[in-house]
């Protein structure tokens, strides 16, 4: 017998077997255009809510400021890319 892990887009319901492809396509959503792109936004992304999780847990100045720039950073990027923040939300 043989099994196959199915991939789905979460925004067009495409599947793939293929990670990459459904990945590039959650990526055009968004606005992305490249993997790398994405990738980086998904790792500013996860860098902003560690930092907020980090920052709940023990607040003083030196969580604060790392959140502060965790978020400067996503923000950025994002206008550098042109992406509204409203549309990923």
């Amino acid at each position: 017998m043989r099994s196959y892990k199915v991939y789905v887009c979460e925004k067009c319901k495409r599947e793939s077997i293929v990670y990459e492809d459904i990945e590039l396509c959650e990526a055009k959503h968004i606005g992305f255009h490249t993997l790398e792109d994405f990738r980086t936004y998904k790792a500013l992304d996860n860098a902003a809510s560690r930092a907020t999780a980090l920052r709940c847990n023990s607040s003083n100045e030196f969580t604060q400021k790392a959140e502060d720039e965790a978020y400067q950073k996503y923000f950025s990027f994002l206008d550098e890319h042109g992406i509204s923040y409203n549309l990923l939300v």
